[in-house]
């Protein structure tokens, strides 16, 4: 458990959490649960105690990576500053946060300055209340498996707000998609064409 009010920062390079059984990260709206860069000095000060000769940036650590058969639970959580490369077998950027076969919620949550603020590749992906923002790729990428999104906002990510391929169910009501570089919703469903 991450208890609320907690700042996890993580070191520059292929830090990541992985997540084997559960984890839950219990934030409340006053005092959220941060995930960051060593480097992001905007909260909890100077860490890395280099005063600003360094800046935080996408890619500065890889994710909270769900491995298949584990849950998550994040909740007034932020994350950013995520998403650094991964070598075989994904060879991909993968996200601040990465479901390989899990179970994920997300509530109150807010992923920005990754790469992709959530990647999914099969198991289960819940978002609900949450902001997914300023990520260079995009906002949410699900692959197989089953999501769905409601009551939250994906905008200004430097492609699809949400990209989908071969999730045959996707639910997605009462969200917003503002200023998506590409399309807002790109759905590749099983046994479809894709469709924007």
């Amino acid at each position: 458990t991450v208890e609320a009010g907690s700042q996890v920062k993580m070191d520059t390079g292929l830090r990541q959490l992985t997540v084997n059984g559960t984890l839950s990260v219990t934030g409340t709206s006053s005092e959220p649960v941060l995930f960051t860069s060593v480097m992001d000095d905007s909260e909890g000060g100077d860490t890395n105690n280099d005063g600003n000769a360094t800046s935080p940036a996408e890619q500065d650590w890889r994710e909270i990576f769900v491995t298949s058969g584990a849950s998550a639970d994040l909740e007034h959580t932020l994350l950013r500053y995520g998403g650094a490369l991964r070598g075989s077998p994904y060879w991909d950027y993968l996200g601040n946060l990465f479901n390989e076969g899990g179970v994920l919620s997300l509530d109150h949550v807010t992923s920005t300055q990754g790469v992709r603020g959530v990647r999914s590749n099969g198991g289960t992906l819940e978002v609900s209340n949450s902001l997914l923002s300023s990520n260079s790729q995009d906002g949410l990428h699900a692959m197989n498996g089953t999501l769905k999104v409601v009551n939250s906002t994906i905008q200004q990510n430097g492609q699809y707000g949400l990209y989908t391929d071969g999730v045959s169910s996707p639910v997605v009501t009462n969200t917003a998609f503002l200023s998506n570089t590409s399309y807002a919703m790109y759905l590749y469903l099983p046994g479809n064409s894709p469709s924007p």
